[in-house]
């Protein structure tokens, strides 16, 4: 089988602060969970905080982000 890939989009729109160190999990049925580390560009009460959103179309789409863990420290 063959993979593809196509080109990045952000999970959430609206101003909501990018990510860093992204990792994925796909059951080979469709769905992928994304998880990631909320980082911003200025202070932000959100910033370190992890965070995950779930595809269940094989990754042309996803939920909308949900805290994983709450705390920043």
């Amino acid at each position: 089988a063959q993979i593809s890939w196509t080109y990045p989009e952000p999970l959430a729109g609206d101003g909501v602060a990018g990510g860093q160190d992204l990792n994925a999990a796909t059951d080979g049925a469709g769905t992928i969970i994304a998880v990631w580390i909320r980082k911003g560009l200025a202070a932000n009460s959100d910033d370190g905080r992890i965070q995950w959103a779930r595809s269940v179309d094989g990754g042309k789409s996803f939920g909308d982000p949900e805290l994983l863990f709450d705390d920043p420290a």
